[in-house]
């Protein structure tokens, strides 16, 4: 049976139903539709969220929905390294659980890119990149100047699997034709909710 791991950034709208124990997520549908639906495929799952504001909990289990999921915290919070250090932490962590467990697959939020391109490079893992549009301060990634920078044009051009874009108006294609390698597979969809996700994931 195929195996499939998560690595997701724990986001403001999942962070009552981690805290209460029901799921009820607000926001980003295309994250807990994805959660929801392979809920009903036959499919080995483990879901590791990121927490940046140190929820309370290394483990969640949810009363109305049969998922379980894991919760790493954030160690360090020394404002100019907490990208650095805690990616790497959390990679460390990461890394441990794929030896030990070997999954198939490997999805992974455009939070944790950092991550994504270790376990890409170093781990030589099936990395599928999800990237919900581009945000401002990455429009011109090929062009900016910095560590920081560096760090990120390095981990975009890691050879992921599959690279899934949602077409929000900030224009996926020309930037990953800049930013991404042009062997890697690439996806661009209108609508990230609607569209067999499941079916692709499960190949």
């Amino acid at each position: 049976m195929k195996k499939i791991f998560f690595i997701l950034r724990l986001m403001s709208g999942f962070r009552s139903s981690f805290e209460k124990g029901i799921w009820e997520p607000q926001g980003s549908p295309t994250i807990y539709k994805l959660i929801e639906g392979l809920e009903k495929e036959e499919i080995i799952k483990e879901y590791y969220f990121i927490d940046d504001e140190n929820l309370n909990k290394k483990k969640v289990s949810f009363k109305n929905i049969n998922l379980e999921v894991n919760v790493i915290k954030k160690i360090f919070f020394l404002e100019k390294l907490n990208f650095y250090i805690n990616s790497i932490i959390y990679f460390v962590a990461i890394s441990l659980r794929i030896f030990k467990s070997k999954p198939d697959l490997i999805y992974v939020d455009r939070g944790n890119i950092f991550i994504a391109g270790l376990i890409s490079r170093f781990l030589r893992c099936k990395v599928v990149l999800r990237i919900m549009g581009i945000p401002p301060p990455l429009q011109n990634l090929n062009k900016q100047n910095g560590f920081f920078s560096s760090i990120l044009r390095w981990a975009y051009k890691s050879k992921f699997k599959w690279v899934l874009f949602t077409e929000d108006g900030s224009n996926p294609k020309a930037w990953s034709e800049v930013n991404l390698r042009h062997d890697v597979d690439k996806d661009f969809w209108m609508n990230g909710v609607d569209n067999p996700i499941h079916e692709r994931l499960k190949k």
